[in-house]
């Protein structure tokens, strides 16, 4: 068995067996993950992972090449994965010019949006999730109906966070949101957010940021 083979079937078994043993504990639960840090030799592997919904990642938070993001949805889209199991674009946005991430414009994320949905994509994960709601962002995003609710649900769960007490280590809150295809006459009428009471349970892919609720 070659390095690359035996390091890519521990991921995904060892996030397997997260799971499964996830929904074991407490049956029903949906789980999510976001394939990071990227496995190298092969990151897009989601299509072997059981988790409900499989987040890969499409546009990082700087700036990938046109190509790169229109190959990414393509093959994280086409690929078949466990019944079941959902593939989801994942999107890095940072609005705020004070963090050592780099900024990504609300003209930058719109292209990067329109080159989604014009390879397949209908639905999204975003982080950072507030960073939705910045002027300048926040009008991209609310020109999309079926985005239009996941704003303003986000907007609600935002205030309510902003009331209560955080870890430090908290992690960002999940939000999925079917979107209209741009360049189809086909248009999603339905959005989603997962709760924190749905996706209890994050596997990712290092143990450190696992949790169980």
């Amino acid at each position: 068995m070659s390095i690359r083979r035996f390091f890519r079937e521990g991921l995904v078994n060892y996030i397997n067996a997260l799971v499964t043993e996830a929904k074991r504990i407490r049956p029903g639960i949906k789980v999510a993950i976001h394939l990071y840090p990227a496995f190298l030799p092969d990151p897009l592997y989601g299509k072997d992972l059981k988790a409900d919904y499989v987040q890969e990642t499409v546009a990082w938070y700087f700036a990938w090449p046109e190509e790169k993001i229109a190959d990414y949805t393509r093959k994280i889209l086409s690929s078949r994965h466990y019944p079941g199991s959902v593939s989801v674009p994942f999107v890095g946005l940072n609005a705020d010019s004070h963090s050592p991430l780099p900024m990504k414009t609300p003209e930058r994320l719109e292209a990067e949006l329109r080159l989604i949905l014009a390879n397949g994509g209908n639905s999204l994960a975003i982080c950072n999730g507030d960073d939705m709601l910045k002027p300048g962002y926040r009008e991209i995003f609310m020109k999309y109906p079926a985005v239009s609710s996941v704003v303003s649900n986000t907007e609600t769960a935002s205030s309510q966070r902003k009331s209560e007490r955080h870890s430090a280590c908290s992690l960002p809150r999940l939000e999925l949101s079917s979107m209209p295809a741009l360049y189809s006459p086909i248009t999603s009428t339905g959005t989603k957010i997962l709760s924190n009471e749905d996706t209890a349970f994050d596997a990712r892919s290092h143990p450190s940021k696992r949790s169980i609720k």
